[in-house]
């Protein structure tokens, strides 16, 4: 008896601690929920947060006056490997500035920037929203656009942030490449609609009674002779059909 009474003893002691340890867990997770921002708060300060801004601020700047060697002069490489990359990215940022103009004031703006993690004593990886808008031609609305990213940073000895690298800056000086191949494509069907409707009206005139040897020949004019017959001889002959059978 005294055996069982022990072990009745001991569950109990086990049950008592396990739900201990869940009331404990669960009011840490009370407290977690309660405080969303914990984790950033300790990752970096609001303090910092500012200077990473003043570091994305110096960055538009230099994009807005196309001056690619001010924005180079924001990263800190302390490797060869590093110095390599900063040489790509170099190269990235003045395809990007000699291709793109970004508009005055408000075409390259941080909408969002949150801390994500501490990479070492010195360096820190937040997310970014940026959104920008960049100018084609004058008197054209601007072509407005959103990219999220991650970017490595690290906090230099005066507190400063200085940038280290971002898949973002692999985007740079490619959408150029990717508007002249939309353009080809709008050309492209451009040109395909301009011989569809050359085609529809030589056949038009070929169909059309009383022949007419005159419209035959002058619409093989490329595209303008289509575009007078349809405008002389189809569109006329059409009304007037659509009025006949009204009437």
């Amino acid at each position: 008896m005294r055996s069982s009474s022990k072990t009745v003893n001991v569950i109990g002691a086990a049950c008592a601690l396990a739900l201990a340890a869940t009331a404990a867990l669960a009011g840490e997770g009370e407290k977690s929920a309660e405080m969303p921002g914990a984790k950033q708060e300790a990752i970096l300060g609001a303090e910092d947060l500012k200077r990473i801004q003043n570091l994305f601020d110096a960055m538009k700047q230099a994009f807005l006056a196309r001056d690619a060697a001010a924005a180079t002069r924001l990263f800190i490489p302390r490797s060869p490997e590093e110095q390599a990359r900063l040489d790509q990215i170099a190269v990235n940022i003045r395809k990007e500035l000699r291709k793109e103009r970004y508009e005055a004031g408000s075409g390259f703006e941080v909408e969002e920037l949150e801390p994500d993690a501490k990479l070492s004593p010195v360096r820190y990886s937040v997310w970014v929203r940026i959104h920008y808008k960049l100018l084609d031609k004058p008197n054209m609305p601007a072509r407005t656009s959103t990219h999220n990213d991650f970017f490595v940073l690290e906090r230099m000895p005066d507190g400063s942030f200085a940038f280290v690298d971002s898949p973002y800056f692999d985007t740079l000086g490619q959408r150029q490449g990717l508007n002249i191949v939309a353009d080809a494509m709008l050309a492209l069907l451009g040109l395909l609609a301009a011989l569809s409707f050359w085609v529809w009206m030589g056949f038009e005139a070929f169909r059309m009674r009383p022949r007419s040897h005159g419209w035959r020949v002058f619409v093989f004019v490329p595209l303008l002779g289509a575009l007078v017959f349809f405008l002389a001889a189809y569109l006329p002959r059409l009304r007037g059909g659509m009025l006949g059978k009204e009437a």
